[in-house]
């Protein structure tokens, strides 16, 4: 018997862009806030699935429909570093020893902050191996930025970011001890944490339970290179099911859970909403994308990534060829 098909807590509104005068919007039973005199925006996650999304600027608010992309990246995904204190088999970020320069990563908040972006996602590599991290998380906070890190627990430092993310699961090897110290530690100086857990088999799946009463996220991932056909569905399915109110669902696995049925809606926001800079200074829509363009600022990139694909089309990302 196939597994049951996942449900989603409330339906998508689908809709083209709207034009609002209202401060507020109600979609789909949630209300967006919509503040501040220069373009905002704000994504609500539902557990696996991307609600509308709503921005704002001058001229009201708008409802960003499928296949649309902002006119401005909501978030960026910077890698800082290659380097790592671990090495763990088949790592799909394990390239030559490298830092991101701090000027470049400061200039770049900058520029967010101008244009309206609201998150930095600060990844690795060990992003705590990367000498100019308290700085950078400081210098964002201080222009309205919010901050996201995903780490490996191991390294404990004094940044402050407002969301950590501590990478469990057989890949890594890290022991629940350990991780639910990083988790602790981060919490206690105000971080929402969560665990990056890289679905392998219903085994591991299992070791996620013992930190389930830490964390207030727990977001599946698709292994790297991906392979379909050996995911534990059944079990996953059960325990999306039962952690339906923590789960998140990264883009990939959401793609290959409906294009076998288990998931109603499912879509990529890369390009439409957040980019990804690695630790080059070279960008593309995501990380699983290998063709990068060199940046050029922050608003002439993201015109580039999220033109239409007539303009520029990608190298097809990791599940080319999977989704049939």
């Amino acid at each position: 018997m196939p597994p049951a098909r996942i449900t989603s807590p409330c339906r998508r509104r689908d809709a083209r862009i709207h034009q609002w005068s209202t401060s507020q919007i109600r979609t789909g039973g949630s209300r967006f806030p919509a503040t501040g005199s220069t373009a905002a925006g704000w994504v609500k996650s539902w557990g696996w699935k991307l609600s509308p999304l709503l921005w704002k600027s001058d001229k009201g608010c708008a409802l960003l429909g499928e296949g649309e992309s902002l006119p401005f990246p909501l978030s960026v995904h910077l890698q800082v570093t290659t380097r790592c204190n671990l090495n763990c088999a088949g790592c799909w970020y394990r390239e030559s020893p490298a830092d991101l320069l701090p000027d470049f990563a400061l200039s770049l908040v900058e520029e967010m902050a101008q244009v309206g972006s609201a998150w930095l996602a600060i990844g690795g590599g060990e992003p705590m191996l990367w000498g100019a991290l308290e700085e950078l998380t400081e210098r964002a906070h201080g222009l309205g930025l919010k901050v996201a890190i995903t780490t490996n627990g191991t390294l404990l430092r004094p940044a402050a970011p407002d969301r950590l993310h501590v990478s469990f699961d057989a890949m890594h090897g890290l022991p629940a001890e350990a991780a639910m110290r990083a988790l602790r530690y981060y919490r206690d100086r105000g971080a929402v944490v969560g665990v990056n857990h890289i679905v392998t088999t219903a085994g591991d799946l299992q070791r996620l339970e013992k930190l389930i009463p830490e964390v207030s996220t727990i977001t599946l991932l698709l292994p790297k290179p991906p392979r379909p056909e050996e995911l534990p569905y059944e079990a996953l399915v059960r325990f999306i099911e039962a952690h339906r109110q923590r789960v998140w669902l990264d883009p990939c696995l959401g793609r290959v859970l409906q294009a076998r049925g288990l998931l109603r809606r499912g879509g990529c926001r890369q390009g439409i909403t957040s980019m990804y800079i690695d630790v080059h200074g070279r960008a593309a829509r995501c990380s699983n994308v290998r063709q990068r363009l060199p940046y050029r600022g922050l608003l002439a990139t993201w015109r580039e990534l999220a033109c239409p694909p007539d303009k520029w089309q990608p190298e097809p990302c990791i599940l080319r060829g999977l989704l049939k």
